[in-house]
């Protein structure tokens, strides 16, 4: 590649290839460099530029210079064909993680509007981000209506899998002549979360078969042992086909239980954890630390973006939540040794992980544990998820920009679907310092 720039320096097709390759190796400083020298040498009527344009706005995006990014993408957004609708799109994320709504929207909805002068763009794409923008909103109407087009959606924006197994969709749950096969379609998180309606399904008497992820299985038969639940890990379609008549995701499931802020009512615990084995666990911590609260903690997430925008820094959050009369007790999942060593070394606090709890594991024990601490603090993840829908009292911290899931919604302390947790919100995009600076007062609110 240096050999290509010293012998054609003045080359705008090497420059922006040097960039590419600059931003992939994460020296984005130089990638920038590059890619401006490369616009400097590019005419006005080239063709690659509208290709440079979107290169060099996703960089600016990615570095934190947000109104080249805007001005760069919005170049890229005016050409045809699929750059043009590629451009528009990240222009329309780039303005929803700035919290600038409206312009997003308008953006986003004129996609839409040239969808004729464009066969080359997925119309998934501006309706997904269109869809999440209403139900983050609380405008469930809108948003399901939008939501309803996420299979046709590439994977790089949404990773959804189908379980339907070849059925039908269900329009009458009531009249369906068979069971109704209902999947999740996302990951195990979600799957809590939307289990969330299933009591009311049960109490309407529809027929349901419930596909389950195994790390789930048990934690559900449990809770809803009216249902007729199975693992979805090697089950074969003909274990459906035969007994159910139709399908449906969990997904729109809780869009027909949910579909506006009004039918949420109450929340309730709704994930029952094995009572012989939190009192085991209980008993363990009471003998281990006797007169001391349990408080667990998670801190980051497995999910792909923005999930850096959702993590907060152990130390940070372990100073914030300790006092004298505190066990702190991890709750992450993964590898954990490393942070919780240099946690010891550098602010000489404990972080307790159970060696006989996997967070990664089966829920079920996670649940238990969950039930015989104190209180939860974690950020927006399954930890969040396990503790809200099993009832126990918890913290949940909330970035400010697009790494605030919908579920959440824009605005409250208290979520709509779990009954003992409160939501800590950033003030600004990244301010997590007013949210730690809080966060002592709310964990002895909860604990008090």
């Amino acid at each position: 590649m240096n050999l290509l720039i010293k012998i054609k320096p003045k080359d705008p097709r090497s420059q922006h290839f040097l960039g590419i390759c600059q931003r992939h190796a994460g020296n984005l400083d130089s990638a920038w460099a590059s890619l401006q020298t490369a616009l400097a040498l590019t005419t006005a009527d080239a063709p690659a530029l509208p290709g440079l344009w979107l290169d060099a706005g996703l960089l600016a995006r990615e570095s934190g210079r947000w109104d080249a990014a805007l001005e760069l993408l919005g170049n890229a957004s005016m050409a045809g064909g699929r750059i043009g609708h590629d451009a528009a799109i990240e222009q329309g994320r780039l303005l929803m993680g700035l919290g600038r709504r409206r312009e997003a929207s308008a953006c986003l909805e004129d996609l839409l509007a040239r969808a004729g002068q464009n066969p080359a763009g997925n119309l998934a794409e501006p309706a997904i981000l269109l869809a999440l923008m209403a139900l983050t909103d609380g405008d469930l109407p809108r948003g399901w209506r939008l939501y309803a087009q996420r299979f046709r959606a590439p994977p790089s924006m949404l990773t959804l899998v189908r379980h339907d197994f070849g059925l039908p969709m269900a329009q009458d749950i009531a009249g369906a002549a068979g069971k109704i096969w209902v999947w999740p379609e996302q990951g195990i998180g979600d799957e809590i979360l939307f289990a969330s309606v299933l009591d009311d399904a049960i109490k309407a008497g529809w027929r349901i078969k419930l596909g389950c992820y195994r790390r789930n299985l048990s934690l559900f038969r449990r809770s809803f042992p009216a249902l007729d639940i199975v693992a979805l890990e090697g089950l074969q379609p003909a274990a459906i086909q035969g007994e159910c008549s139709h399908q449906m995701p969990l997904a729109d499931l809780v869009a027909r239980l949910r579909p506006d802020l009004a039918a949420f009512g109450v929340p309730h615990a709704y994930l029952r954890p094995d009572p012989t084995a939190v009192a085991a666990i209980r008993a363990r911590y009471d003998a281990a630390w006797p007169g001391k609260q349990r408080i667990g903690l998670s801190w980051r997430s497995a999910q792909a973006a923005p999930k850096h925008k959702k993590a907060v820094d152990l130390a940070a959050l372990a100073r914030a939540a300790a006092t004298p009369d505190r066990i702190l007790i991890d709750l992450q999942y993964g590898d954990t040794g490393a942070e919780r060593a240099a946690l010891l070394r550098d602010h000489g606090l404990t972080l307790y992980r159970d060696p006989t709890i996997d967070p990664l594991g089966e829920t079920d024990p996670v649940a238990a544990q969950m039930a015989a601490l104190d209180a939860v603090v974690t950020i927006s993840n399954t930890a969040a998820h396990v503790a809200g829908a099993i009832g126990a009292p918890g913290l949940v911290l909330l970035p400010a920009d697009d790494g605030l899931l919908w579920y959440w919604f824009q605005q409250g302390d208290t979520p709509r679907w779990y009954p003992r947790l409160r939501l800590l919100r950033q003030p600004q995009p990244g301010d997590w310092a007013s949210v730690l600076a809080d966060l002592p007062a709310q964990l002895r609110r909860i604990t008090a």
